[in-house]
């Protein structure tokens, strides 16, 4: 316990400070207008389990909400009214993350934690405007945990990432030969995109440095080859994959494992040419507040428990049976990052059970166009689709209806199969909150994989497989006569990225 109090310098917590603020409002600016349509009133929204109760606000509202954020973030660099302006940027930011899976990111989940990890912290007490009008909350040192929980969660999000990637497909080089294969036309870029062996190297690599690179930056005789590494993975992925702010991000967190004495040699260069100019100033005097023995056992107990639940989360996703990249089952949460590459078609059908008589409609008109890449891959969000398409019906007819589904999909170049069984009504089954959907069909897992050709034969192999479903074998929901159906095709949209068996 007494580690985690014992006075350390804050000169790169108060420089990750800085460069989180500006990073964050360029991050909220780089993703605008899906910010806006994410907050802001739409027909359907896919809330995470146990978070239903969240609202989305007025229409016209989104802008200014996201604008406030953005001026925290500025507070936050400044170091100004530093404390209310992380509070509430971290409360605004995890509300907004968590009103609808669709918008689901990785990084965005790491960014309301280190938020959070900034909120708690003294990382106005240097460098601040805060620290400037107050000079009694000045200091060059903060309580260790301050600094080792930004690492520590940093690490958590590599070290997990590194975790999900010790599965098959991805240590056999797919999704990677898929996403390489995607290069083939991209200047510079191209270079990497042919061969198998490189897709192995690429992703054996990626795994290895996933979970070793923190504990490469904290070493000090292997910190200045892992930052280099750090920086050519980073760059790499900023040209491969459209992964927004991540890359910077990571590239911004490396002051957190600089030398302290790095950063204010650095910064004593930088203001030599005007040293003669300007008036010697007194350094900070090297404090910080002493907490009670109470305070630190409560601190030292929350400080545990967090990172136990941080471990326990990602690791929930081995207690569940299947594929987790095809059920879609402790994904979230679990730092599961870029592992697969999914190509689905999704259709749906409104059926009269007294006649038999179903039609089909656009699915995507509900949609953002963010929930109408995410969904057809998605067996959970899915069934919360059909329960508010039959409820919208059934309050439109005043009549009882079934859901007909077709939810086809293939998984890192596997053959297209379906996703939720044709037999079952998706809008009647149960979401489990912990367990294993039993509608879910098990993934084929004996069958070639890999194989990546146009867009219109892999429209032809999907469509054959449902209409084999549909007129060969009948397969409905039960209580259903099929031979009303009029469209057995679904209706376009839905699909995913170029793929074919």
């Amino acid at each position: 316990m007494h580690q985690l109090f014992k006075p350390i310098n804050n000169a790169s917590l108060a420089a990750f400070r800085i460069l989180f603020g500006l990073l964050i409002a360029t991050e909220l600016r780089w993703e605008w207008a899906a910010r806006v349509e994410l907050v802001q009133q739409r027909p359907v929204r896919f809330p995470y389990l146990g978070f239903e109760w969240l609202t989305l606000l007025p229409t016209g509202w989104g802008e200014p909400f996201l604008y406030s954020l953005a001026a925290c973030c500025l507070l936050i660099s400044l170091g100004l009214c530093f404390r209310p302006a992380a509070i509430a940027f971290t409360v605004g930011y995890t509300w907004m993350f968590l009103l609808d899976r669709a918008y689901f990111n990785n990084h965005n989940y790491l960014i309301c934690m280190l938020g959070g990890w900034l909120a708690v912290s003294d990382a106005h007490r240097r460098w601040s405007v805060d620290a400037w009008l107050r000079p009694a909350i000045r200091s060059t040192t903060v309580p260790t945990w301050q600094l080792a929980g930004i690492i520590g969660q940093i690490g958590v999000a590599y070290f997990f990432g590194g975790v999900a990637k010790i599965n098959p497909d991805w240590l056999r080089g797919e999704p990677m030969r898929y996403f390489l294969y995607q290069l083939i036309d991209t200047p510079v870029l191209s270079i990497f995109a042919e061969g198998r062996p490189l897709a192995l190297v690429f992703a054996w690599g990626g795994m290895l440095f996933d979970l070793l690179i923190v504990p490469a930056l904290l070493w000090r005789r292997t910190r200045l080859a892992a930052f280099a590494a750090f920086a050519f993975f980073h760059v790499m992925n900023a040209n491969m994959f459209s992964i927004g702010i991540f890359p910077w991000l990571s590239m911004g967190s490396l002051v957190l494992f600089l030398p302290p004495t790095a950063i204010e040699q650095g910064l004593a260069w930088l203001r030599r040419p005007f040293a003669a100019a300007a008036a010697p100033s007194p350094p900070s005097e090297a404090r910080h507040q002493q907490s009670s023995p109470f305070a630190r056992r409560l601190i030292t107990a929350a400080f545990i428990l967090w990172f136990a639940i941080q471990c326990l989360v990602p690791l929930r996703r081995f207690l569940l049976p299947g594929n987790v990249g095809w059920t879609r089952e402790g994904f979230y949460f679990a730092w599961t990052m870029k592992l697969d590459q999914k190509s689905s078609f999704l259709g749906f059908h409104l059926c009269d059970p007294a006649t038999g008589v179903c039609e089909s409609f656009d699915h995507n008109a509900d949609l953002t166009s963010v929930q109408a890449r995410w969904l057809p891959g998605e067996p959970q969000g899915i069934v919360q689709y059909a329960r508010f398409a039959a409820a919208r019906q059934q309050q439109a007819t005043g009549k009882p209806c079934v859901v007909v589904c077709d939810s086809v999909a293939a998984l890192n170049g596997r053959p297209f199969q379906y996703m939720i069984d044709p037999r079952v009504d998706p809008a009647t089954v149960t979401l489990p909150r912990w367990g294993h959907a039993d509608w879910i069909v098990p993934l084929l897992t004996d069958v070639p994989i890999g194989h990546y050709v146009n867009t219109e034969r892999k429209n032809a192999r999907a469509l054959r497989l449902i209409q084999t479903a549909r007129i060969e074998e009948k397969l409905f929901p039960a209580g259903l006569a099929p031979t009303a159906i009029r469209d057995a095709t679904p209706p376009p949209g839905g699909e995913g990225d170029d793929q074919q068996p």
